[in-house]
């Protein structure tokens, strides 16, 4: 991700174009965002990184994550819980919740999305019933 992202973010700076914002909502970006060249690095914490991790690199993606949370120009987190959490390694983290009810979304369970009826836990997207 790196060296194909490099290039085209340090340009914008030297060339007077407009601020230049990078978003990211992961926590496997290089090793450092100081040098990308960005006018604004957003980390957008999206989920439970740490968490949905394998076993073998956990405490690597929770050091990524608490880097993120610590370079990053702003921090926006989608749930209460995420902001807590971030909040354990910068004062500042902001809640921009998404527009889903978490509740009825859960309790719709598989293949609720599907007016035709079926019950699946794949629907087929293409479908326009679904």
């Amino acid at each position: 991700w790196w060296h194909a992202s490099h290039p085209p973010l340090a340009p914008p700076r030297r060339s007077g174009l407009p601020d230049l914002v990078l978003v990211t909502q992961k926590p496997d970006t290089p090793p450092t965002l100081r040098g990308l060249g960005a006018d604004l690095v957003l980390y957008q914490i999206v989920d439970d990184y740490v968490g949905l991790a394998d076993e073998p690199s956990r405490d690597e993606v929770a050091a990524r994550h608490r880097r993120m949370v610590r370079q990053a120009g702003s921090v926006w987190a989608i749930s209460a819980v995420q902001v807590a959490e971030a909040r354990r390694h910068r004062p500042d983290v902001d809640l921009v919740p998404q527009g889903v009810d978490h509740a009825a979304f859960a309790a719709a369970g598989p293949g609720a999305g599907c007016a035709s009826g079926r019950s699946t836990s794949t629907p087929d997207w293409r479908s326009p019933t679904c």
